[in-house]
């Protein structure tokens, strides 16, 4: 990348390949990692030297308009708040379960006494908890709040906690949203124990899985909300209670979606593919 006083040069060279950064027509952008920096170098250094690559990378890729990006970076990031999705739900006519976020031990157990124990208690964030040893890297489920979590209250003080009432389930649904297209699939997590709090316990093995014909007024609210977000993209967890009734959980805009594909016929990379070509809509 080269600057000066009367021109801005965007051509980038990666190697033996040289392109023109307006020439780019569309980017994929999911879940990048920071390049390892592979010799022996202080901890500080090295991140000081990774945060170089993504101010540069960033800075240059950032100007590229955000009609071609699948997703923006700055949407992922506004999108990427669940307390916020969950008021953005019911502003497009969403259900969402009864919320409690705190780190009152008090207020956790008032809560969860006043539903009966009937909750759950899931991250705010993301539920990866990761290492410099790999082998005590670890996943936070989703877990049901019973009367054996009642010594546990007090750690609530120690980090923001959420509680929800938990919805009785007829199926999971995981809801991919492609420029205003939506392809539902439902999880029988219920058929087994072990994935009826959680569906991704135990990998979500032996897990059957159907295509799913959303309510026309649930999907309407699901587009408006993913295109609120200025989203190309986007993976959304529902609930179908045994009622029918449809329940929000949470969005994640670079979610998982080929497994789906693997399991039912349904044609997501097809549709990723079509937002990728198509041509911008300025």
């Amino acid at each position: 990348l080269q600057a000066t006083n009367r021109e801005f040069v965007d051509r980038l060279t990666v190697g033996e390949l040289e392109f023109r950064v307006t020439d780019l027509t569309a980017i994929y952008y999911r879940r990048p990692k920071l390049p390892d920096i592979d010799f022996e170098i202080d901890a500080g250094l090295r991140r000081w030297m990774q945060n170089e690559y993504r101010s540069a990378w960033g800075g240059l890729l950032f100007a590229i308009p955000q009609y071609r990006w699948v997703n923006h970076p700055l949407a992922i990031s506004a999108s990427s708040y669940k307390p916020e999705q969950l008021n953005s739900a019911r502003r497009f006519g969403l259900s969402i379960p009864e919320t409690l976020i705190t780190q009152d031990p008090r207020a956790a157990r008032e809560f969860c006494a006043r539903h009966g124990f009937n909750v759950i208690v899931k991250p705010i964030g993301h539920g990866e908890i990761r290492g410099d040893d790999p082998s005590l890297d670890r996943l936070v489920y989703t877990n049901l709040v019973d009367g054996d979590f009642a010594d546990n209250f007090e750690l609530v003080k120690n980090c923001p906690t959420m509680f929800q009432v938990k919805i009785p389930k007829n199926v999971d649904l995981r809801v991919t949203i492609i420029d205003g297209n939506c392809y539902a699939v439902a999880l029988h997590s219920q058929e087994r124990a072990i994935s009826a709090i959680d569906c991704r316990r135990d990998n979500m093995r032996e897990m059957a899985y159907s295509i799913f014909d959303l309510p026309s007024g649930v999907t309407r609210g699901l587009v408006q909300m993913v295109k609120n977000y200025g989203l190309h993209f986007a993976a959304i967890d529902l609930v179908q209670d045994p009622t029918g009734h449809f329940w929000f959980l949470e969005l994640n805009p670079a979610g998982q979606w080929a497994w789906l594909e693997q399991a039912v016929r349904v044609s997501i990379s097809t549709a990723l593919i079509d937002c990728l070509c198509a041509p911008p809509a300025i």
